[in-house]
């Protein structure tokens, strides 16, 4: 299995993030990350990796993408969280 290389690192403005807004509208309780990373990036979608935000401060994979094609992936044992999708 490849596991996908970072791209950028965010630092500032993770609040904001897209992904962490996502995030936040799943839970209550907002909980910053110590970063997010953009694990790959294309004009329709985008993966990215929240770091310490999960339970007991896993990291939490976000996937943006058409809601077409997220309707139609396997979700082979992992959790999908959809955001910015059209």
């Amino acid at each position: 299995m490849n596991l996908p290389t970072t791209i950028e690192i965010n630092r500032e403005g993770l609040l904001e993030h897209p992904a962490m807004q996502a995030w936040s509208r799943l839970h209550l309780e907002q909980v910053a990350p110590v970063h997010i990373e953009s694990l790959k990036h294309k004009h329709k979608s985008a993966i990215y990796r929240l770091a310490g935000i999960g339970p007991a401060g896993a990291n939490v994979i976000a996937k943006r993408s058409l809601v077409s094609a997220a309707q139609t992936e396997p979700l082979a044992g992992a959790a999908l969280l959809r955001f910015g999708g059209r």
